[in-house]
């Protein structure tokens, strides 16, 4: 929950910093035209060193959204597998206490019964 959150808090940053490039280059337009006419041969683009601060902190922010992207994913495949890994002990232990009440002289599984838990096993070891 506190990855999503980051990862949220992150994407508004990006979104708020990208408007005040927008809104940089839409006021400063004309001053840029006039540059770049200029001085076509030397920087056909211009950028002041507000707007080369501008877009170094998006591309900070879009490095941190991407780290937070994969740890997030990352803890949401571990959750699901844990996820999984508790429900085949639950469907484990139900069978194992319904079959023991059922028959208490004979605690031995059938051969089915050994083969669901060889793979509930196998799939607790991935």
């Amino acid at each position: 929950m506190e990855l999503s959150n980051k990862l949220s808090n992150l994407r508004k940053d990006i979104d708020s910093v990208e408007n005040e490039i927008k809104d940089n280059v839409i006021s400063n337009q004309n001053e840029l035209f006039k540059y770049s006419e200029s001085y076509s041969n030397i920087n056909n683009y211009n950028i002041s060193g507000t707007s080369q601060q501008l877009y170094d902190k998006i591309s900070q922010l879009k490095s941190k959204i991407s780290a937070d992207y994969d740890e997030l994913s990352n803890d949401i495949v571990d959750l699901t597998n844990v996820e999984s890994a508790l429900n085949l002990l639950r469907q484990v232990f139900k069978f194992r206490t319904r079959r023991t009440r059922q028959n208490a002289a004979k605690p031995r599984f059938k051969q089915g019964s050994r083969r669901f838990l060889n793979n509930v096993f196998d799939n607790l070891a991935m």
